[in-house]
This record gives structure tokens, sequence and C-alpha cells, in this order.
């Protein structure tokens, strides 16, 4: 057993991180600039109610920047006191990000996220951590001796840490599957034994032991129902009883019991002394609470009445009530900021993109360095500019949004659909592609074509075509595409004709089906292929897609190769290797690594700015980074604008 590593944190201290003034690097090639953080605000995965050294009522919630974990935040509400408590800084141990926590019996919050099984005690203010393997946990739940208990995402990985004896387990990785586990939730009968559901490729119910470390699947092959992921549920009786249920998030037990009751598939099991009965019926009984939760966990009710109404991170404020009255007050913590998702420059110059998490829009300008960031309801994976419309192809859900950029901004509501302004949602095409990673609309404005990844656990996407006439969403199924693949890259020639790429890989969760990726034309009059084919081997994804004047299409394959496509032959030509001091090129969910500029085509590595020449069929070098670029490029009035982390930079790229 490996033993706890205790690090305090100081009561005051805050992460130590720049912000908005830039910061400092080394030299770099090409008038490096480094424009500070669009969206220097952090975001919360879970809020709890707990009590400190005093017994008085105080709110923990888990902070989170671009980096994932960063720390906990700590409100005493009796004298309105608060602290930001960072992770302890140990090579050893990262945090990430966060999917699930938990409030202990014994007032502890915990989480395992990164390389480490996280616990904060708000009577000491202290942090403690166990380092474990990599991975996200996905289910948290205390077992009737108080004993935490965690599984892990991909592999199924079981940890265990025991207050009594203070001691933690890490008990490995239990199952192997060909795809990535997701396990939502956790619970032990009264005897000690542990249950937990597996999904998404195809449910299972698996039973854990603790006194002999065995653990067994519990469900016949011929009843694990696929794209489900089992959801468990500890009973006042002792019992534990579990449902199939299609993927889910929840923010606690009792919201979860619920979507179980109205979406559960499929029948209902009660699960005891490690043995599985089948149920005629749903069964009736009553939840033992468990204050834990998924990603955006909440408990937000106190033992004597008090409650948190809105821990408002972005806005840096907490609304609480306390003996009847309805209070508020400033939130002060330090970020370094949010995670840029996406990047595109607009028509006037200036540079917009999205963030994750929180999901904003900002709108930077090059004129005066200003920044503003909003609410952006979805994570804007996918941009196309037309005319004075920014399209955006948005997660989760494939969302199309429609941002007349020339209009004022409408503050966005809560949730999308309502969303009837400037921007407006157009419509969504649901679970056949929820993650968008193609978009664009064509030269007519009519029709807006997206392609991606389908819901988790699901393996093939959907190509979605939203007629901005007609105001519907069409769907053409996976089975008219490339089977069992899901569109990555699209690219419209100026004769109509639009070529696009595929990836094997499926929904997150689901199962690899294939084994080279695709490419494809694609006949939007009748809604057909025309042609696919595989494009070389051992390529796992063709992400993006580049128009040469030559009428030749440059294609980046994977995460460093380069082809050139020549559509009137369909002959496809890898290219020599990119420079090794490139470091990779870029990645992000919408590709944007392939920027046109000034007659230019440029290739944005990591660690470098290359630029391609279409006679050699080689790039070159002209810019190295002082920093690790991420995300996607964007040129404007003759820079190279791209993420770093949280952090907007540039690099000019003038003769």
């Amino acid at each position: 057993m490996k033993k706890s590593f205790w690090k305090s944190a100081a009561l005051s201290a805050m992460l130590a991180v720049p912000l908005l003034n830039g910061c400092c690097c080394e030299a770099a090639d090409g008038d490096f600039k480094d424009h500070g953080i669009p969206v220097p605000v952090n975001t919360y995965f879970g809020c709890t109610s707990a009590y400190g050294d005093r017994g008085q009522n105080v709110a923990l919630m888990l902070m989170a920047d671009y980096r994932g974990l960063r720390g906990f935040y700590h409100f005493d509400l009796s004298d309105r006191s608060q602290y930001y408590v960072p992770l302890p800084q140990d090579d050893k141990v990262k945090g990430d990000t966060i999917f699930s926590s938990l409030y202990s019996t014994s007032n502890r919050y915990y989480i395992q996220t990164g390389t480490a099984l996280w616990e904060y005690n708000p009577v000491d203010r202290r942090v403690r951590y166990w380092p474990t393997e990599w991975g996200y946990g996905m289910s948290m739940a205390e077992d009737d001796e108080g004993r935490v208990w965690c599984v892990c995402y991909p592999d199924c990985r079981l940890l265990c840490y025991d207050i009594k004896s203070d001691t933690f387990r890490d008990y490995g990785s239990l199952r192997k599957e060909s795809w990535q586990q997701y396990s939502r939730t956790m619970a032990a009968d009264d005897t000690g034994i542990m249950y937990f559901g597996i999904g998404i490729t195809k449910g299972q119910i698996c039973a854990f032991d603790p006194k002999t470390g065995k653990l067994t699947d519990l469900l016949p092959e011929d009843e694990r129902t696929p794209q489900t992921d089992p959801a468990v549920f500890r009973a006042t009786d002792g019992k534990v009883y579990a449902v199939a249920m299609p993927h889910y998030d929840f923010r606690t037990m009792e919201i979860m019991l619920k979507q179980a009751r109205t979406r559960g598939v499929g029948p209902w099991y009660c699960l005891y002394r490690g043995e599985i009965t089948k149920l005629d019926s749903p069964p009736d009984f009553e939840l033992k609470p468990c204050t834990t939760g998924a990603q955006v966990f909440t408990n937000l009710k106190f033992a004597d009445g008090s409650r948190i109404i809105d821990p408002n991170v972005v806005e840096k404020t907490i609304t609480y009530v306390q003996k009847g009255k309805e209070e508020s007050a400033v939130m002060e913590y330090e970020s370094g900021g949010a995670h840029i998702s996406s990047l595109l420059a607009l028509p006037d110059g200036r540079i917009t993109g999205g963030s994750a998490f929180p999901m904003r829009n900002f709108v930077f300008d090059p004129a005066d360095g200003s920044v503003v960031h909003r609410h952006a309801c979805v994570q804007w994976n996918t941009m196309y500019v037309w005319k004075n419309h920014l399209f955006v192809g948005a997660y989760n859900g494939g969302w199309f949004v429609d941002w007349m950029v020339d209009k004022p901004w409408v503050e966005m509501p809560r949730n999308l659909p309502d969303a009837k302004i400037n921007p407006v949602c157009l419509g969504n095409a649901g679970a056949p592609l929820i993650r968008p990673h193609a978009l664009f609309c064509t030269d007519d404005g009519r029709y807006l074509v997206m392609g991606g990844t389908p819901a988790y656990g699901a393996t093939g996407g959907a190509l979605a075509i939203y007629d901005r006439e007609a105001g519907k969403v069409e769907i053409v199924p996976n089975e008219e595409l490339v089977h069992a693949q899901s569109i990555y890259s699209m690219i419209l020639l100026p004769d109509g004709r639009i070529f696009g790429g595929t990836t094997i890989e499926a929904g997150t969760g689901g199962a690899t089906r294939t084994t080279d990726a695709e490419i494809f034309q694609f006949d939007l009059k009748t809604r057909k292929m025309v042609r696919h084919e595989p494009v070389v081997p051992r390529t796992y994804r063709l992400r993006e897609m580049k128009l040469l004047p030559d009428g030749r299409i440059l294609c980046i394959a994977d995460l460093n190769r380069l082809m050139i496509f020549e559509p009137d032959t369909w002959k496809m030509t890898e290219l020599p290797p990119i420079p090794a001091e490139m470091d990779g090129i870029v990645w992000q969910q919408g590709p944007r690594s392939l920027i046109e500029g000034d007659g230019r085509i440029f290739v944005l590595g990591r660690k470098a700015l290359g630029e391609f020449d279409p006679a050699t069929g080689t790039v070159k070098v002209i810019c190295r980074f002082p920093v690790q670029a991420g995300s996607a490029g964007a040129y404007t009035n003759g820079r190279i604008y791209f993420a770093s982390g949280s952090r907007l930079c540039s690099v000019s790229v003038r003769k």
C-alpha cells in the first residue's frame, strides 16, 4: 500500500500566473508578441457545503483553468473570509480535467484527476494527495466503513482510501476492452461489495470484493446493451439497484436517480452480496445519501437551512442564504485563464474564438489591444466566415450557430436553443454528430455543411446540412457516407465539388472498427457520395485541407504528415516530413493549422511556424516560438495569431 504524501498550502496563497499585461519570454524570430489571456477566468467543476474549524458553514469549490484542476476555493459564510488553496507544486503529480468528486461523511472533499487522488480538509485547510497512474476519476462512492472509492477512465483502475487506517490502495487496471471505458456511478452494498457500471460501447455491471480483490462481470454477454453506461444506486435497504443508461451527466445522485427512472434502458437489477438478480419491474426504493456527482457536482444545502444559491466563478461572485437573508460576496482568485479552443480572423481584422472551460467567446482587436469575452453557451469547435456572418459548429450536440459580426452582440441565454437574436441558434444534428470537426458554407450562402464524430460510444458520424432558406437541418446518416468513419475535413472547390477526409476514431468511448482513413467526394445536390477510398496505408485521420493555386489540395494526415491530393486524377502523394524543429503540427477539434495569407500558405507547428512551398512540396521554418503553440492559427495584417494554452500570441510574417 502507498502512504499518503502530505503537502500544506498557505492559507492565503494564490496561483502566481501572468495576466493580461503579457509575459516575459525569450526572444523569438518574427517579432513575437504575447497579447495576454483573452478569457482570464477560472471555471468550477464542483461545489459542496462543508464545515470549518469552529463548525461554521463553509462552501468549497473545485477551481480549474486551462491546465485542469488548480486548487480549492474555500469561502466561510460566517465572516465572509475566503481562501484559494492551490494544489501542491510537485513534479510527481499533476491536476487535469475533472469528471467526478465526492464530499465524505468525514467532512473531506475528494477528487481524482491527472496523477493523484486529492483530499481537501476544510478544518485545517490542507491538501493531501496520493500519486496514481494517469487517469480521470469518472465515479466516486463512500462505503459504510467510510472508505472512499474511485473508478478511473480509461482502463477501469480502482482506487481506495481508508480514512480509519489512513491508507491508500491502487488496485490497478481491472478490466480490458478494445475501447476506453467509462464508469459514471458506483455504490457499495451493506456487506462491503462495490458495484459500478462500465460503458459506453457496450454496458456492463461489475462487482468487486475488497476482501478477495476479485472483480466479477455480472451481465452475460447477451444482456450487455450497446452505447450504455449502467447506473448503480445504493438503497437504504442495504442493496444496490442498477439499470442501463445512455451516456449521462449529473450533479447529484438524486438527479441521477430521476434520470434513470425516465431514461433507463431495459430491465432493472438488484445487486447484493456480489450477485445480480433481474427484476420484473422497476424497484421502488429510497436512495441512501451519498454526496457525489459528475463534473459539475453540487451540494448546496447546509444542515441549519442555509444554502448556496449561485457560485458564479466567471463573474467572481457567490450568493448564499443564511438565517433567511440573501447575501453575496466577491470571489477573490487569480487565474491562468481558460483554454483557447478555436481561433479565426474576422473580415475587419479582429481575432475571435472560443474557450473551454468555461465556454466563452472572445474578440481581440489588434488595433488597440482591447479584448472582450462573453458567454458562448457551447464549445465553438469550428468556424467559417461568409460575408458578414460567422457560422459556428459547436459541441456538445452538433449545433449550428449564426453570428452577424457587423451587428451588436446580444447576451447569450443560458440555453443555446433560446438564442434568437444575435447570435442565433439555427438547430443541431444531435446524436449522429455531436462533435463538429469541419464546417463550410456554400458560395451562394444557402447551405451550411458540417461533419464530425457521433455520440459517446457510437462509431461512424453523420453529415449535417442546414438549409438557410428552409430553416431546417437535414442529416445524411453514416451508412450513406463512409461506414464506421467520421468526417474530419472538407473543402469546397470553385467548381462546386466537395472533397473531404475522414477519421477512423469513434465517438468518445466508442470502438474503432476500421483501419485506414479515406478521402471522399460528396455531391450536395443528390446528397450522395460520388467516390471514396483509403488515403494511404496507416493513416488514422485526414484532418485538414487547403486548396493550392494550381488546383491541387494540400492535406494534413495524422499529426505531422503532409500530402498532396489531385482531385481530377485522385492521386495522393505523401510529401517530405516537416522539419523536426516544428515538433509536429498543432491540433484542435476544428483544425486550422494550414493558414493562408498574402498568397502564402503557412503551417503552424507546436514550436515553430513553417511556410509551404508548392513547387517543391517542402516546408521551411521561418519563425521559432518561445512558447508552445496549441489550438488554431489565423492571419490578419501581416501577422499569424495562435493560441498557447490560455494565451493569445502572434508573430509577424511580413517579408
